[in-house]
């Protein structure tokens, strides 16, 4: 499980998520940061005590589908791929995932019960590829490199000094009776 959790404004900022009290908006929070990388909790009630919520509180996330239900008490935060993308090289499959195979994700990337969606197994919908990162090479930082970079650089800057050399006789050029500004 990771560290690190994200949260869409789209479902948070929603008039239906604010609309419920905070303790229940707490809660979802809080089972969203303990959800595992395909979204699933296998302990919501530990996570009521630890926020001093309620049941009430969960019904009420269950109820207007914030959460879903699935078996033996694990709950699935709906949203969790709207929140979450993973990269494959960091992902780590649920152990809940063939627990539900009535379980889809639709085109929103929402979970869901429905015969819409497509099944579980087709992780493309969630899962990014690696990103690869920019690394110099040593021909890059080898000595003759960098010379050749310096000198390179200091031809362009006295080009450039040239340049504005040229444009300062240009300007000692104008008459005094010349107001042009």
């Amino acid at each position: 499980m990771a560290n690190r959790r994200m949260f869409s404004l789209d479902i948070v900022d929603s008039d239906a998520f604010l609309d419920m009290p905070s303790s229940a908006q707490n809660l979802y929070f809080h089972i969203g940061m303990r959800s595992d990388d395909d979204g699933f909790c296998a302990n919501p009630n530990k996570i009521i005590k630890i926020v001093s919520g309620s049941t009430d509180d969960l019904k009420l996330l269950l109820a207007k589908k914030f959460l879903l239900e699935c078996n033996n008490g694990v709950v699935v935060v709906k949203h969790w791929w709207m929140h979450n993308t993973k990269r494959k090289d960091t992902y780590k499959p649920s152990n809940y995932l063939l627990d539900n195979p009535e379980l889809k994700i639709d085109e929103k990337k929402a979970y869901t019960f429905n015969d819409k969606g497509l099944p579980l197994t087709s992780r493309q919908l969630s899962v990014n590829e690696p990103v690869t990162q920019d690394k110099i090479s040593k021909d890059k930082l080898s000595k003759d490199n960098i010379r050749i970079n310096r000198n390179r650089d200091s031809k362009d800057s006295s080009v450039i000094d040239g340049i504005h050399t040229n444009l300062k006789s240009k300007d000692s050029s104008l008459n005094d009776d010349n107001d042009l500004f």
